[in-house]
């Protein structure tokens, strides 16, 4: 049995791949975003959202299945090898990809295709043009399905550095194509989606090949798949809820607002949604790190680590965020003049509201990861939707009054907050969770740093001289805010283990 200190150690070497895997990624995403921007224009850049939008509102089954695969996976490896059928799992998880891949493909071609031509608001000169983009992104969502439990199946046995090095040839590849479209004249918006198709298809073999190789899940054996696919399918049928629900927020807002704003507030929305993507990465990469550890414990039964686990997981990742996106919201419009020639309307305050929301999610993820080691997910998954649903009707009333489409992003971060309080009081209820311990360990530090980075904030948006802010701001940001966190939001043990790892930094 691994102790505590092996499991952190393992942890910290893992996120510390997905940081390098994370830097490359997010420094090539911006750039890259206002290579296509340029390329492309707003108007293309929005149909391609939008457009490719349809795709992900279905495409949401890849995700959903994923985190599915990789709880299964990761549960098995921490009940051991005696007890383990990951074999049966993998099976039953390929099988069951497969099968969800068809279905993606009939609902896009029927569904998807109605509502591409009937309801979203194309300029009629760039129909044909987003007619070729929705078809091959259906081609690209499908491989994307395909490679979900291979990428689950790395992730459960903690290969992160194979993790990281696929992301980074995919990312490279990505740059790769972006360059593409300044040498070649053709219809640049069809151009780049193909090239996004070929790419996905390049890291697809990648990661068959190495799982093939890798791992005995992959090769040929005895095993059970059809009590495997049982458990997996009942399971996943739950996580597709709420795998409904996000997606249909999320797209469902972007719809929302084609059919009342039209295409170029949905630029505005990708842009917004490319900043959250290269911010979060530092948040996601630690929580990629930190679920499997929080099943493997679940699964052997080790309840005072998967807690301690739990609340060390939700305050770090809220730091990490918070950390990262409080000197990008304080300069968020002279961020946005500098990184794009072409600034859509509303961009900052989305930007601003997209990562409020993302920093209410890094404290219920890791809830929810525990939630679904347990396997009993009905209710949560029941209630959890609801939550998230709750801003179409909102949003609908709001513009069909004509309202800020900005309040939009405001009432849905509200709706967060309030699903978070709602999932912390099931967590106490169904596993007997501490609640005085999650306050005391999460909630009270978290508001003394939040508290002194508002009051920062409060304080910088008085000067008007964006470069002098920004100057006063990054200032402010390593004098107040990271010793707020290093002081109110991290514990003891953990201030003595990052000054030993600041100190190994610097005499290497």
């Amino acid at each position: 049995m691994t102790t505590t200190t092996d499991n952190n150690k393992r942890i910290a070497k893992n996120t510390m791949m997905l940081y390098i895997r994370m830097l490359l990624i997010m420094g090539v995403t911006l750039y890259t975003s206002r290579v296509v921007l340029n390329q492309l224009g707003v108007v293309d850049y929005g149909i391609y959202n939008v457009v490719g939008g349809i795709v992900v509102l279905f495409s949401f089954l890849t995700n959903t299945l994923q985190l599915a695969s990789q709880r299964f996976f990761s549960y098995e490896l921490g009940l051991g090898i005696e007890r383990s059928n990951i074999l049966g799992v993998f099976r039953s998880a390929l099988l069951l990809h497969y099968g969800v891949a068809i279905c993606f493909f009939l609902i896009c071609q029927t569904a998807g295709l109605w509502f591409l031509e009937d309801k979203l608001d194309i300029p009629e000169d760039r129909s044909n043009a987003a007619l070729w983009i929705f078809e091959i992104s259906i081609i690209t969502g499908i491989l994307n399905i395909i490679r979900a439990p291979y990428n689950s199946l790395i992730i459960a046995y903690e290969r992160m550095s194979a993790f990281a090095y696929f992301s980074i040839v995919e990312i490279l590849l990505k740059l790769a194509s972006v360059l593409v479209l300044s040498w070649i004249d053709i219809d640049k918006l069809i151009l780049y989606a193909a090239l996004v198709l070929i790419v996905t298809f390049i890291v697809n073999m990648v990661y068959y090949h190495y799982c093939r190789k890798c791992f005995l899940s992959c090769k040929n054996g005895q095993t059970n798949v059809i009590v495997s696919m049982k458990g997996m399918i009942s399971f996943s049928g739950w996580m597709l809820l709420l795998g409904i629900a996000n997606v249909s927020a999320t797209q469902g807002i972007n719809f929302m607002l084609n059919v009342f704003r039209g295409v170029l507030i949905n630029a505005a929305i990708g842009i917004a949604n490319q900043v959250n993507a290269a911010v979060t990465q530092f948040v996601n990469n630690f929580q990629t790190a930190l679920n499997p550890q929080l099943i493997k414990h679940y699964a052997a039964g080790e309840t005072d680590k998967l807690f301690d686990l739990l609340f060390r997981g939700c305050r770090i990742s809220f730091l990490l965020l918070l950390a990262i996106g409080w000197p990008i919201v304080t300069n968020i419009d002279f961020i946005l003049k500098i990184w794009l020639e072409l600034v859509p309307e509303y961009s900052a305050q989305i930007v601003v509201w997209v990562l409020m929301y993302a920093l209410i999610d890094t404290l219920v993820n890791p809830i929810a990861i525990v939630v679904q080691a347990s396997g009993d997910i009905k209710s949560y998954q029941l209630y959890a939707s609801l939550f998230i649903l709750a801003i179409l009707p909102i949003g609908y009333y709001m513009m069909d009054k004509g309202c800020n489409p900005i309040y939009i992003f405001v009432c849905r971060f509200i709706l967060n907050f309030f699903s978070l309080i709602w999932r912390v009081i099931f967590l106490k209820n169904k596993f007997d969770m501490n609640l005085k311990a999650y306050i005391r360990s999460v909630v009270k530090p978290l508001i003394m740093v939040f508290m002194v980075a508002y009051v920062s904030f409060m304080a910088s948006i008085y000067i008007d001289d964006e470069f002098i802010k920004l100057i006063v701001t990054f200032s402010v940001w390593i004098c107040v805010v990271l010793p707020a966190i290093y002081m109110f939001g991290l514990m003891k043990n953990e201030r003595k283990t990052l000054l030993v790892l600041l100190k190994k930094i610097r005499l290497k």
